[in-house]
């Protein structure tokens, strides 16, 4: 007798061990549900828009190759990297044709050019910039040889839900030197450029942040 009684209390442990594992704890349902808001709320923050990128113009006549790479990581490649949905290269090459623009002025197209592509595009924004100057010269002296480049950019902006473009110029500069040695101007010239075009890409990241905060806010009411 004492033995099934026994055995019965530990079938009745057993029974409540299994339900008590079966039960979820409300305080981690709860945060579980809190990072899985979260995330949602994150994606829907990183989907930046559909880009159309307009080959850039190179006024600068430095004809270097190492500036159309400089310009391949921080004008095209950034924007991927920021999670901008990029137009195809053609596209956007073709709808610039179809504008009339004219590529031997060697100037940024102007708003009616760029709504034009947004238009033929389908693009949220579209964005074209200038190597307007990249001046670079050489300081020698009796402690130090040094370069100095100062890289000027022009950019317009054209945001399609408005309607409107934004232009700008940014700057950038850097000192190459050396006190042993000689030093390059590849050594000057592509920082300078990265620090222009870094200046130029948080300027956009903000035009477009206000875009979205007018969006979300809107979407709310």
């Amino acid at each position: 007798m004492k033995k099934l009684c026994l055995i019965a209390v530990m079938l009745l442990c057993m029974s409540a061990n299994a339900f008590a594992a079966g039960v979820s704890d409300p305080a981690q349902t709860s945060e579980n549900q809190t990072v899985s808001n979260t995330s949602t709320v994150t994606v829907t923050q990183n989907q930046q828009g559909k880009m159309a990128i307009v080959p850039y113009i190179d006024n600068s006549e430095q004809n270097k190759g190492y500036i159309a790479e400089t310009v391949r990581a921080n004008y095209n490649d950034a924007f991927v990297a920021n999670g901008f949905d990029i137009v195809p290269e053609l596209d956007t090459t073709q709808a610039l044709e179809n504008a009339g623009y004219d590529v031997d002025n060697a100037i940024v197209p102007d708003k009616d050019v760029l709504a034009d592509i947004a238009k033929a595009t389908g693009a949220d924004y579209v964005v074209a910039m200038e190597i307007d100057d990249i001046d670079a010269s050489r300081h020698v002296s009796f402690f130090q040889t040094k370069v100095r480049a100062v890289a000027r950019l022009r950019y317009s902006f054209y945001m399609t839900a408005k309607n409107r473009v934004y232009t700008f110029q940014t700057t950038g500069e850097f000192n190459n030197k050396a006190v042993i040695g000689d030093v390059g101007f590849k050594g000057a010239i592509q920082p300078a450029l990265e620090q222009a075009m870094s200046r130029a890409n948080a300027k956009i990241q903000s035009y477009v942040a206000a875009d979205k905060d007018v969006s979300v806010h809107v979407a709310d009411k």
